[in-house]
């Protein structure tokens, strides 16, 4: 018992320090972006629904960025355009940090490894989390407002709808496309792996979102 004690109080110390040190380094050495990309989109959003002019018609101040993602993406921003920019900033983050520790990276990949090797969970999990801030890829997406762990999220849940052989395989795929290209790369991959059903459904969910999102004319 007593043992038990001290342990669970060394890794409570071991994960704030780690955490103190994280923040440390991030503070003293990461480059911040002031969710340079979200900005551009969110007031892109907002300047099409102000009617000052088409969606792809934006531009940022001082400079010539604009909205550069397909159709269905400005409708699936719409709820985040209608809040003022900080907190749109917030939301933002927080989704991708929440898909990034607690449903993704930690819980679907490294908690079935805690369990099998008995491994104490909550401190696994901490320690994960706490580590994922040095990631740069999650940190730059994270820094730049990017959605790419949110479209990651999409696939992986996918993916495991697909596997259980799910009707519904393929339709988060289909959005996440719908969204942001890139992801269409793994409607590519259901072909080759001849899961024809859900790359159909991928393509049908594609095609459908984007017509419907598609401006009139």
């Amino acid at each position: 018992m007593v043992a038990s004690r001290w342990r669970t109080t060394g890794q409570v110390l071991f994960v704030a320090a780690l955490g103190a040190a994280t923040l440390a380094f991030l503070f003293h050495y990461s480059v911040r972006h002031a969710s340079f990309d979200l900005k551009i989109y969110y007031y892109a959003v907002r300047y099409w629904l102000g009617g000052q002019g088409d969606l792809y018609s934006y531009h940022a101040p001082g400079g010539n960025l604009g909205f550069t993602y397909p159709p269905f993406a400005a409708l699936a921003m719409l709820p985040m355009a209608g809040l003022p920019w900080p907190v749109a900033r917030l939301v933002g983050k927080l989704a991708s940090v929440a898909v990034a520790v607690a449903l993704l990276v930690v819980y679907w990949f490294l908690d079935p490894v805690a369990q099998r090797q008995g491994w104490t969970r909550w401190f696994t999990w901490a320690v994960a989390a706490v580590l994922t801030g040095l990631f740069e890829p999650l940190r730059e997406a994270i820094s730049y407002g990017q959605v790419n762990m949110i479209l990651l999220g999409l696939v992986l849940a996918d993916s495991r709808i697909i596997v259980r052989g799910s009707r519904w395989g393929g339709v988060a795929v289909g959005i996440a496309t719908a969204v942001k290209l890139t992801p269409g790369l793994f409607i590519g991959y259901l072909l080759i792996a001849r899961r024809w059903r859900a790359a159909a459904t991928a393509t049908a969910t594609l095609l459908g979102v984007t017509v419907l999102a598609a401006p009139d004319g």
